[in-house]
């Protein structure tokens, strides 16, 4: 007797899905292109735990980091969370470097003064050198930004999670696309602030 077809385990449930004999992890991932070519990839999984067990040297031949996150849904849950520390901290370098800029300061020394402080973080290690060099090609385009950041707000609205940053910074993402920013890097949400201000923050 043939099982269930491609077409209809899609639209199951994961108890429909337990019943048919079927296992299903979500597993989305973090890295960008970089981390694809260089086998670099953090793997956010969610599912059965057994499932998890049986299939996690799949994960680990593809990616140098894998977590089991909880049951099925929490590698999506875990991606928009990852999606949107990483959009609003865009954002907020986008703005610094902006007022860098606008006040006369050297925004190459501000990038490698508030890098070794506190405000340290992956944004400003690997993209704003960039940023400042006017380099936007995509290690992960702007339009994937923007609807990782659409999937977080409605995750929040479904889960009554406040996201007033969130929404700010979605709206950044959709002036980017609304501007044919969509297939640069999604550091260059910055050129929504430049082209408010008439003025880029870059090297001279």
């Amino acid at each position: 007797m043939l099982g269930p077809s491609k077409e209809h385990l899609e639209h199951l449930s994961e108890e429909e899905l337990a019943e048919a004999a079927v296992s299903m992890l979500d597993a989305p991932i973090s890295g960008g292109e970089e981390g694809a070519k260089d086998g670099s990839l953090s793997i956010i999984v969610g599912g059965s735990r057994v499932a998890f067990d049986a299939h996690a040297s799949l994960f680990e031949a593809m990616g140098s980091t894998v977590t089991y996150c909880g049951d099925a849904g929490s590698g999506q849950i875990t991606k928009a969370c990852n999606q949107i520390v990483v959009g609003c901290t865009l954002q907020a370098v986008s703005e610094a470097l902006v007022l860098a800029q606008r006040a006369g300061a050297d925004v190459e020394a501000v990038v490698d003064a508030i890098s070794g402080g506190a405000a340290g973080c992956w944004a400003l290690r690997e993209r704003a050198p960039r940023v400042i060099c006017g380099n936007f090609e995509p290690g992960f385009f702007a339009s994937y930004q923007y609807k990782d950041l659409r999937i977080a707000t409605a995750a929040g609205e479904e889960y009554g999670s406040p996201m007033p940053a969130t929404s700010v910074v979605h709206e950044a993402y959709k002036a980017m696309e609304t501007s044919g920013y969509g297939r640069d890097d999604h550091s260059a949400v910055i050129k929504v602030l430049e082209d408010t201000v008439g003025e880029t923050a870059r090297i001279k």
